[in-house]
């Protein structure tokens, strides 16, 4: 579905409208942010679970490529909804288009409001709970070598100093060691690990390959670690 706003409106709201481009049949919507809004309709869509069944299976009949996303006007907040239901109606869109209901389903400032006020008075879902060993491996391999953006390092680190963060103890200890340069104590498992590593290493430098004698052209053995030696050792006697 081509994203067919300009980039100084995307962060903007109002009323978009969706067209098919082989029937030209369109559905109305409002959003205060319209590439929010758009990123949604498209992963539903793509996912072949959008909440509106019309446009759902227009999508899996024509394709999603033969769809449009564009803005019909940009309007305040709290106008969208009346705006919304303005051109539902003006363009008939209920009998020729995909929208179902006449009416926006919207949610103003006021519910809003009190819906956060309620969730933060609620426990998160996963209060009280641990992750699994599992899990906890899972989450470790997927950020391995993800360095985070230094925008992101800034907004955590005011956060942390606005909740009044603190490291603990066995963190600052740490921390203080690596500024001292005393060694971090290592467990048995990256001991023998890097053990194992380093015998692959020196092992796979130790093996004799052949060389070509850049003076004599004759064939000599040497070990695969010298990789810059190329005299044989007849001719090295001789210089």
């Amino acid at each position: 579905m081509e994203f067919n706003v300009l980039s100084n409106d995307r962060s903007k709201g109002g009323i978009y409208i969706i067209r098919n481009l082989i029937n030209d049949k369109i559905y109305i919507g409002g959003s205060v942010n319209f590439k929010r809004r758009y990123n949604e309709h498209h992963r539903d869509l793509l996912q072949g679970k959008h909440t509106n069944p019309k446009l759902q299976r227009s999508i899996n009949k024509y394709g999603l490529e033969n769809f449009t996303f564009s803005i019909v006007e940009v309007c305040c907040e709290d106008d969208i909804i009346k705006r919304e239901e303005f051109w539902i109606n003006e363009l008939a869109v209920i009998d020729n288009g995909y929208n179902i209901l006449a009416t926006a389903r919207g949610i103003n400032k006021e519910a809003r409001a009190k819906i956060a006020a309620t969730m933060k008075l609620k426990p998160g879902f996963f209060t009280g709970k641990k992750h699994t060993a599992e899990a906890n491996l899972q989450n470790s391999l997927k950020h391995k070598g993800i360095k985070p953006s230094p925008e992101t390092v800034k907004k955590i680190v005011d956060t942390r100093k606005r909740n009044g963060y603190r490291h603990s103890e066995a963190t600052r200890k740490k921390l203080a060691d690596r500024r001292t340069g005393h060694p971090f104590i290592l467990s048995e498992d990256d001991i023998k690990r890097r053990a194992a590593t380093f015998k692959n290493t020196w092992a796979e430098k130790r093996i004799l390959v052949n060389e070509l004698c850049i003076n004599c052209n004759n064939t000599f053995q040497k070990r695969a670690m010298y990789k810059n030696k190329k005299v044989c050792p007849r001719c090295k006697k001789l210089q």
